[in-house]
């Protein structure tokens, strides 16, 4: 990858040119993956993975002497110099899988990655998971799953503050799921998991990050034309976090969101399928709360809603060429206290430039007509 674009001066003052003309920037990437897969027993199946990948950033080194508010000339004890990042990591998995009885499988394996990282804090971290589940149709109509994985990650370096991808971290996952199909046209389906990640060894930032998510959905085919189907998805984040605002003065906030989509949805067919309507509608609402820490006042609620509504009917003229005509509709609406009553530019914060505006609400219809054409028979 190359990009050589001029670089434009730090100012309409001539004194102050940038280090070079152009950008000279170029990055090769390369990558090698490895794979292996053997059944040495008639229900136990192994399967190795090895990926590697780096970077070859060719971007030159320089100190730039940029300008403050178009006056002043940075020094040279603290110009900025441009730092070509480079990445690579080696990534090995062993996975196995072991048929039960009883249409049973089971599934466990271990991963461990290393990434090297330049120009950053810590130039090496280490990361090793553990994985298992397992996924069974021994009951007929209803298939259960299960999975489990725990992960830890640490920088070589141990400094306790470090930006997040960097960081020391614990980190589990859990995830279940069901479906039932009482019968050829019914079918429901349940999904549930859950995250958490931990930072007990940072000073300062993130310290705890955990979600979980529930899914709830049902589909009724009741003719070979017609088909419905509905879902309803719940969804909650909660983060933790402190800093510092100098040397005596702590804070310490939670974040925590909630988020609900559900959405319904009808297939009806006509002339044996020939002609389709399709419409289908959804709502998703999101609500997060600000809780600072020790005795402050919490912050009001961030909400925002989205209703979203489509209408399509499509005509198979043949076997290889249909015509289609569709509409969509969305309302988009945001309470946000940060920027409501805030304008870009805005003096009302004296010691804060003000990039953007309040959130838009919004009302958007979009038509479409298309033509498919299948090649082939």
């Amino acid at each position: 990858m190359e990009q050589d674009e001029k670089l434009l001066p730090f100012s309409v003052n001539s004194v102050s040119p940038p280090p070079r003309e152009s950008a000279q920037a170029e990055i090769r990437t390369r990558t090698v993956v490895f794979n292996a897969a053997t059944r040495p027993a008639p229900r136990l199946g192994l399967n190795l993975r090895y990926r590697h990948y780096s970077t070859d950033n060719r971007m030159p080194e320089e100190d730039f002497f940029y300008l403050v508010n178009d006056s002043t000339t940075v020094t040279s004890a603290t110009e900025p110099t441009s730092e070509p990042f480079d990445h690579s990591s080696n990534t090995l998995s062993l996975d196995g899988s072991y048929f039960l009885s009883g249409a049973t499988t089971f599934r466990a394996g271990y991963e461990k990655e290393v990434v090297k990282r330049s120009h950053r804090d810590a130039e090496k971290t280490k990361e090793n998971t553990l994985k298992a589940g397992v996924q069974s149709g021994y009951f007929g109509n209803l298939s259960l799953g299960l999975n489990v994985a725990y992960s830890e990650r640490r920088a070589e370096e141990g400094d306790t503050v470090l930006q997040i991808d960097l960081a020391d971290r614990d980190r589990t996952k859990v995830s279940a799921s069901a479906a039932y199909l009482p019968s050829a046209a019914l079918a429901f389906s349940a999904s549930l998991s859950y995250f958490q990640d931990d930072f007990d060894n940072s000073a300062l930032g993130l310290q705890v990050r955990k979600g979980n998510t529930y899914t709830v959905d049902a589909n009724w085919t009741f003719s070979r034309e017609a088909a419905f189907y509905a879902f309803y998805t719940r969804e909650r984040i909660d983060t933790g976090q402190v800093g510092r605002t100098n040397a005596s003065v702590d804070w310490a906030v939670n974040h925590d969101e909630d988020i609900d989509t559900a959405g319904l949805g009808v297939n009806f067919g006509f002339l044996e399928n020939r002609l389709v309507f399709k419409t289908d509608y959804s709502y998703s609402q999101s609500t997060a709360r600000l809780t600072f820490l020790p005795g402050r006042q919490p912050m009001p609620d961030l909400v925002t809603r989205l209703h979203s509504a489509a209408l399509t009917g499509t005509y198979n003229v043949d076997r290889n060429l249909s015509l289609s005509a569709g509409y969509r509709y969305e309302n988009y609406r945001s309470d946000d206290w940060q920027t409501d009553n805030v304008e870009p530019g805005s003096t009302a914060l004296n010691t804060v430039i003000t990039l953007s505006g309040p959130v838009q609400d919004y009302e958007a219809h979009q038509a479409l007509l298309f033509l498919t054409y299948r090649f082939g028979s």
